[in-house]
């Protein structure tokens, strides 16, 4: 029953936070690839979709929602995709809630843990309430369930599956590697199912490595120890998005500092003990200790890795800040032994009080521009003069942007036919 309320709670919690914004995005906001992804479908098919790479790599968890999306009316799209992305919301945060409880991690802390994902004031930034970013609650429910374990017999089919799933969505998921290499070393896990799991992983990962390398539309990849650099000396600037009105979110999609750092060293510093932490923990921490260890070596992985070959937009802020925080949470849980649910409550509230004036989503991420209704009035006004004519459909905000280049079956330019 508790992971039912708990998942009702961040459905409510993922959908409100853009309605608080915008109170019409059920009628007027279709998020990117939230809607490009079920309009290929609509387009073609599912599967020469699924299979088609974006931005030159394998997404396979949105490439699949946008299936069921694309059954409903192109006009219904402001409510099926939100409502959407609050259920994936839901079922990332339930999962997160029972597989705590099954560790032995506290009502309280497994309650506020699993509600990070809908709740830290960074997802409002951008990644709150959108299929296209649920490759991060998929990757934080995998990051804690390979790093705390549940007790007892290992589900090794499940994870496994798990595993896969996530690293044919996101190529970053070879940090996962960490977690199962660290507790079947430690002999936390089985060592046999940590290579089946670990096995289905690298399956996965191989599909991206084969993407990558044979997609029309490769990424460009440039490893740059600059942009390593410039990634960890803004992430303070992430962390202080924990007190609100310290950062913005630029309309390049980086966030920005109200005040300056006193010195830019501080976040190469802030990084380097995380991960002497991290590692610490790992090898001489107990069960919980080293899973909290695992967890803050992995939140640094999923940052690092994306941003070593691009630059320090939010999103790679986005799954190390929910880590590290899991990581407190938790071993705080683990090391008071007075009155344990009754001090973590008194932490949730003081977090979730400090956070409500950073609840509602950012303006970039919960404008309207192009309101669907009034966008796809136009394109379909443009198909009536000519039904030869593709259609061209733009989603929020005003995506894509003039540099996106779509070589395959995935395009916001589409037969008349797809949005009558």
């Amino acid at each position: 029953m508790i992971a039912l309320a708990v998942a009702i709670a961040a459905f409510v919690i993922s959908i409100a936070r853009i309605l608080v914004t915008n109170s019409s995005a059920l009628s007027t906001l279709v998020w990117a690839e939230d809607g490009l992804f079920p309009l290929c479908v609509k387009a073609h098919n599912v599967v020469s979709c699924t299979v088609d790479p974006f931005a030159g790599y394998f997404l396979f968890l949105p490439r699949i929602v946008a299936w069921p999306v694309s059954l409903f009316p192109v006009s219904t799209w402001p409510a099926v995709t939100n409502v959407t992305a609050g259920l994936l919301a839901a079922l990332a945060s339930a999962a997160i809630y029972v597989l705590l409880r099954r560790r032995g991690v506290g009502l309280v802390t497994s309650i506020f843990v699993s509600l990070l994902p809908v709740l830290a004031p960074i997802m409002g930034f951008e990644a709150i309430n959108a299929i296209g970013s649920s490759y991060m609650l998929l990757v934080v429910v995998a990051a804690l369930a390979l790093s705390l374990p549940p007790q007892g017999k290992f589900p090794t089919v499940l994870y496994g599956s798990m595993a896969l799933v996530t690293a044919l969505t996101i190529p970053s998921s070879v940090v996962l590697l960490i977690p199962l290499i660290v507790l079947a070393w430690r002999r936390i896990i089985p060592r046999r199912s940590s290579l089946i799991v670990g096995a289905l992983l690298v399956a996965g990962l191989v599909v991206q490595a084969v993407t990558a390398l044979t997609a029309e539309n490769q990424r460009q990849v440039t490893m740059s120890i600059a942009s390593l650099r410039s990634w960890a000396e803004a992430m303070p600037t992430a962390v202080l998005t924990t007190w609100p009105g310290s950062t913005e979110l630029l309309p390049s999609g980086q966030l920005g500092l109200g005040t300056a750092l006193p010195f830019a060293g501080i976040g190469i510093a802030l990084v380097v003990i995380v991960a002497a932490l991290g590692i610490w923990l790992s090898v001489r921490g107990d069960d919980i200790a080293t899973g909290c260890g695992l967890l803050l070596l992995v939140g640094l992985g999923l940052g690092a890795l994306p941003a070593i070959a691009g630059y320090a937009n939010n999103r790679y802020y986005v799954l190390p800040l929910l880590l590290w925080t899991a990581a407190l949470l938790i071993g705080l849980d683990h090391v008071i032994n007075w009155r344990t649910n009754w001090v973590m409550g008194a932490i949730t509230v003081v977090l979730v009080v400090l956070w409500v004036p950073s609840f509602g989503a950012s303006p970039f991420r919960g404008n309207s521009e192009p309101q669907w209704p009034a966008m796809l009035a136009n394109a379909q006004a443009g198909c009536e003069k000519d039904p030869t004519a593709p259609a061209t459909v733009m989603f929020t905000p005003n995506w894509p942007f003039a540099d996106a280049i779509f070589v395959g079956p995935t395009s916001n330019v589409v037969p008349c036919r797809v949005i009558r």
